[in-house]
């Protein structure tokens, strides 16, 4: 096997984003579905939901929670990463877009979006499970 710096890059673009993603925003989020479903706590991020318009905002809040954490940890392994970077695409860009509403600015979830787009149209990089389950 030959040293190709794309697949670094590509496998480093991977992990850091779907790691980044998971560590700084899915577990939070993850932690607050996890205390409103079980614990009856309240769920702040169920009010931005609802903000825009979504039927069900505790299903979707819910579901937004499940791909930023378990779809941004399966995105940075690299398993299942067409239908995980799927996920944390769709789901960051309606971040993006409550973002641009309410801020005027979609920096940070703009680029998690584009990150994973990037991944659901190309191969994960050959350091992923992906990868390791097509040989």
């Amino acid at each position: 096997m030959r040293f190709d710096l794309s697949e670094v890059t590509k496998n480093l673009l991977r992990c850091s984003a779907g790691a980044m993603l998971c560590g700084f925003h899915g577990l939070t989020a993850l932690h607050g579905c996890w205390n409103y479903w079980l614990k009856g706590e309240a769920w702040e991020f169920i009010n931005m939901v609802s903000e825009l318009g979504f039927p069900w905002p505790s299903l979707f809040a819910s579901m937004a929670a499940l791909a930023e954490s378990f779809g941004a940890a399966l995105l940075a392994l690299g398993a299942f990463t067409r239908y995980s970077a799927a996920g944390v695409a769709f789901t960051m860009a309606i971040a993006a877009y409550r973002d641009f509403l309410f801020y005027g600015r979609f920096d940070l979830p703009g680029f998690y979006a584009l990150v994973a787009l990037f991944f659901v149209f190309n191969s994960p990089g050959e350091f992923s499970i992906d990868a390791k389950w097509r040989r």
